[in-house]
């Protein structure tokens, strides 16, 4: 599934001044510790779930895959989850286990725990919307090589990229804002709000970001220029209930800043299937070993989650910190990079994927 996808060696950090504060160099760690490259993969969702769909329908039970379907109720028995579905076409049925991996807006996690704004399921908005869109590597060549994330902070603003397919990177940039800006609702004013918001960083990369600005005025029919504001959840309920179980950000906590929800869902879905599958068989353990195993997971899931939650806080508030301007500017401004240099992103890193 992964064979296309491109492969990190490091993660830059630098400032307008192109000087470089710091990052992370995965290609060192993956040696020292056989990760095999993972975590440091770059793969495009729908890419992703393109070949999961593929992966299902060719499952040797032909039960093959659905898709938006949607669940209207979760009912926990005894070794088993029954699931009704909104779609009329679709019967209910039972099923040993039943995972929640839908993202902020859960329907399973609003079946098990509850809706977002009640008593165990808040929202935070971490102060900050980012701008994507898939470019020519050619446009934006500030990154040391094909397999490098560069990201370059100026007054509160991130703006980067990490390679794709096709000779093509992800472009982002982010901006803080005190609440969530309206989104535009068609290309040109998307353009048109993106512009603006990085109209003041035009002269300090010798012309790419007007290039790409040029760009997406060329081409807005055709270029997908999204705005979105990563939330972050505070989960309060049990994550694992029954027979059903929440992972990624549908269960945890995550600031986005640290690019680290999606690499969580991964890990919970690995782990949650090596916990619940006999090693010899390869079958689902039998329900009286299936609930020890559960709880294992749960409690170790916990505390990576909590280790994860910390470090993105921590780069978050390194980030945030140039946006100040005057006397408290100069000071932040020399204090952040100590806290994003290499070595500090090495350890926490280490720290994160218990190396």
């Amino acid at each position: 599934m992964v064979k296309k996808a491109p492969q990190l060696d490091k993660w830059e950090i630098r400032n307008m001044g192109d000087q470089v504060m710091g990052g992370l160099d995965f290609k060192s760690i993956a040696e020292e510790t056989s990760l095999r490259g993972f975590p440091t993969i770059c793969m495009q969702r729908n890419e992703l779930v393109r070949q999961l769909v593929k992966a299902g329908s060719a499952l040797d039970d032909k039960s093959g895959m659905r898709m938006a379907c949607g669940i209207k109720s979760l009912e926990m028995k005894q070794g088993s989850a029954h699931v009704s579905f909104s779609a009329s076409t679709v019967k209910p049925k039972s099923y040993r286990m039943v995972v929640g991996a839908d993202g902020l807006a859960s329907k399973v996690r609003e079946l098990l725990v509850g809706p977002i704004g009640g008593k165990h399921v808040q929202i935070k908005f971490p102060g900050w919307g980012r701008w994507m869109c898939t470019i020519p590597a050619a446009l934006f060549p500030l990154a040391s090589g094909d397999r490098t994330m560069t990201e370059f902070w100026k007054e509160g603003r991130r703006i980067g990229s990490w390679p794709c397919a096709g000779g093509n990177v992800v472009f982002y940039g982010t901006v803080l804002h005190p609440r969530p800006a309206p989104i535009p609702d068609n290309p040109q004013a998307r353009i048109d709000a993106f512009c603006k918001d990085f109209e003041f960083v035009k002269e300090d990369f010798g012309g790419a970001i007007e290039r790409i600005f040029e760009h997406l005025h060329a081409n807005k029919k055709r270029i997908d220029l999204k705005l979105e504001y990563p939330a972050q959840l505070k989960v309060e309920g049990d994550i694992l209930q029954g027979s059903a179980a929440l992972i990624g950000q549908a269960a945890w906590s995550i600031n986005p800043a640290l690019f680290q929800d999606y690499s969580m869902a991964i890990e919970d879905a690995f782990s949650l299937a090596n916990a619940i599958v006999s090693a010899e068989g390869g079958k689902l353990l039998p329900e009286e070993d299936m609930d020890i195993a559960l709880r294992a997971w749960r409690t170790a899931r916990r505390s990576k989650a909590a280790i994860v939650e910390q470090a993105s806080e921590e780069f978050h508030k390194a980030a945030k910190s140039f946006s100040n301007k005057g006397l408290m500017g100069f000071i932040t401004s020399r204090l952040a990079p100590v806290a994003v240099n290499e070595r500090s992103m090495n350890a926490r890193f280490r720290k994160v994927y218990r190396l």
